[in-house]
Formats: structure tokens, C-alpha cells, sequence
């Protein structure tokens, strides 16, 4: 399926043939369709190259000084991107074939040409092109875009990196507080406890059990209202006043924090 080529773009042909007749015949076939650049020899051609933006390259091979096939090796150097074109004689058919297996070129027409077919095969070449083009447009966006996403990844393991050592931090001085915490899910169960805490409730092991079990109801009560509030009770034959605060972190936690400490007389 062959890419549209927009009503309003008129592409650019450059036309290089020693012979003025020639020229001529060929702008008043193209000069339509075409922004025609034309030149009798090589090394003007080369010039004109240089100067100008250039979609498609039309060389005929037997000219002085400097060949068809030799301009368009030249001719890929200026412009690497433009696609170029031979017309050829019978006796120069078997360099043009050389040329084309060299990649110099992308095809060649043999003289005299005809009208319709030297037309319809400059619009095909004109479409290869812009498939061509097309297609590095969309390596060189899918490139900007992977070193992007490795540079956003870079970026996003140098922040997870401190997340964690902000948390290792974090646990390690939740772990030495000589105070009780117990970090409570959404979900009602025991995420997190430290030593105090543990201690406290040994030989029982805190971890995954349900609140329910292991507090008492005016504190499993308050979690399930999702009040942040102070309650005095007793538990394992001491008073406390617990301290219950939400967790509501950017790193998506959620859920309580109980702070037990003991009752003032």
C-alpha cells in the first residue's frame, strides 16, 4: 500500500543531461508536476545539489567528463536521502546494473523513454521516497522516545532508591522507639509492630493477626470509624492511653498508627 502524496506538495526534481533538446522535452513533460532544476553537466549539478532542497535525481548516463552513474555516486553524498534515476542507452545498461547493485541508484530508464511510463515511475519513486522518509521520521521519534522512558526509569530507580533508604531509616527507628507502635492495614490486620510493641504482647506473635483478636473493642471500633482519637484502656493487666493516627502517605500506605503509652494516674 503506497503512502498518499498530498495534492498540495510539489516535490522537487533535479534533471541532468548534456543535451539541451532533452532538457527541454523533459521540463515541458514534468514542469506541471514538478519543481524542475536543470543542468547540461556534473559538477553544476553538484552545485545545484548543495544550494538546493532535492527529492528525486533524473541523470542521463552518457555525458562528458563525468557519467551518469559517477554523478549519482557523488550525488548520494550530498544527498543521501534523495532518490535517484538513470536514463540510459543500450550500450550503457550494463554499468547502470552495476550502479544499481551498489545501491547508487533506484532505477534507470532506457532512451528514447516513454511519456506516460518515465511519469508514472518518477511518482512511484517520489512514494518509496516518502516511505523512506516516513519511516526514518518514526525510528528517530521511537528513539527520542526510548531514551526518554531510560531516562525516566533512570530517574525513577534514583527515587525509589531513596524511598528506600528513607524507609530503611524509617523501620530502623520505629524498630528502637521504646515506646509500643503497631501499624494497622486497611484491612484491619497487624502490618508492622517494633520491639516495645512486640514485647509487650510476647509471647504472642503480632504480625497478620486481626485487630479484633488482639485490641480491644473501643480500639478495633475506632479503626473501623477511621477516627483519629486518644483512648484510655486496660490490656494485659496494665492502662494505656493509645493514641490512634491515620496513615495516609504519598507512597500509597493506608491505614493506623497506635502509639501506646501508659496511663497518667
Amino acid at each position: 500500500m503506497h503512502a498518499a502524496i498530498s495534492s498540495d506538495f510539489k516535490p522537487t526534481l533535479l534533471i541532468v543531461d548534456d543535451e539541451q533538446a532533452v532538457l527541454s522535452a523533459l521540463n515541458r513533460l514534468l514542469r506541471k508536476d514538478y519543481i524542475l532544476l536543470l543542468a547540461q553537466e556534473g559538477q553544476e549539478a553538484l552545485r545545484l545539489l548543495k544550494e538546493s532542497h532535492v527529492d528525486l535525481i533524473l541523470a542521463d548516463q552518457k555525458m562528458p567528463q563525468m557519467s551518469g552513474v559517477e554523478f549519482l555516486r557523488e550525488a548520494k553524498k550530498i544527498k543521501p536521502d534523495a532518490i535517484r534515476l538513470v536514463l540510459s542507452g543500450y550500450a550503457e545498461a550494463q554499468s547502470v546494473a552495476e550502479a544499481i547493485n551498489q545501491g547508487a541508484i533506484y532505477k534507470f530508464f532506457l532512451k528514447p523513454w516513454n511519456d506516460d511510463f518515465l511519469k508514472t515511475s518518477l511518482k512511484e519513486a517520489l512514494r518509496y521516497k516518502q516511505l523512506k522518509d516516513d519511516n526514518a521520521r518514526l525510528t528517530k521519534e521511537l528513539k527520542i522516545k526510548n531514551q526518554a522512558l531510560v531516562e525516566a526509569l533512570k530517574n525513577q530507580n534514583v527515587r525509589l532508591k531513596e524511598n528506600q533508604t528513607t524507609l530503611a531509616l524509617l523501620h530502623e527507628v520505629f524498630a528502637i522507639l521504646p515506646w509500643p507502635l503497631m501499624g494497622i492495614d486497611e484491612n484491619l490486620m497487624i502490618a508492622s509492630t517494633n520491639d516495645a510493641a512486640q514485647m509487650l504482647f510476647a509471647p504472642q506473635c503480632l504480625l497478620g493477626e486481626s485487630a479484633h483478636s488482639v485490641l480491644p473493642e473501643s480500639i478495633v471500633q475506632a479503626l473501623k470509624n477511621k477516627e483519629e482519637k486518644r483512648i484510655y484502656c486496660t490490656m494485659l493487666d496494665q492502662q494505656f492511653a493509645v493514641e490512634i493516627k491515620k496513615i495516609n502517605s504519598h507512597l500509597q500506605a493506608r491505614g493506623f498508627l497506635l502509639l501506646f503509652l501508659d496511663k497518667p494516674q
